[in-house]
């Protein structure tokens, strides 16, 4: 039988890698995709505005490429954003049937929230990450104060 600690270690194995893996689906990554073309979005729509004035009022641009544009952008962080909130019954551990999510991500932290000890998290942290020893004392002092 594993220990605790064990177990803690396994569960945070899993969510480091749903949270900052490379794998373009893990959350950070969708987080950056997300920040990414919204300073993209943002530096388009700053030439729009740049853009010459026509005589008929607007921008002498095309309208049509424009509202493309502003629905495409906004469809598409709207399907990212229910990608980080999707939620998948077969956990962060189903194999090819994972749904890296913040919500699974969440979910899973609950299911496993017992194993969540400030010693489990400060061992880990202390064996596991290149960490320098002020920070895991500070740690160790906030988790003692909750």
């Amino acid at each position: 039988m594993s220990t605790d600690y064990e177990k803690y270690r396994k569960r945070r194995r899993i969510w480091d890698e749903c949270l900052y893996s490379e794998d373009q689906h893990s959350v950070w990554q969708q987080v950056l995709g997300i920040a990414w073309d919204v300073a993209v979005y943002r530096i388009a729509m700053r030439a729009v505005e740049l853009a010459p004035v026509a005589p008929e009022g607007g921008h002498e641009l095309n309208g049509m490429i424009l509202d493309l544009l502003n629905r495409s952008f906004h469809e598409s962080q709207l399907v990212r954003i229910r990608r980080l909130t999707e939620f998948s019954g077969h956990g962060l551990d189903g194999g090819d049937r994972a749904v890296y999510s913040l919500a699974a991500l969440l979910k899973d932290m609950e299911d496993h929230c017992e194993l969540m000890t400030p010693e489990n998290i400060l061992r880990f942290e202390k064996g596991e990450r290149v960490s320098d020893d002020w920070w895991i004392e500070q740690r160790r002092e906030r988790l003692d104060r909750h």
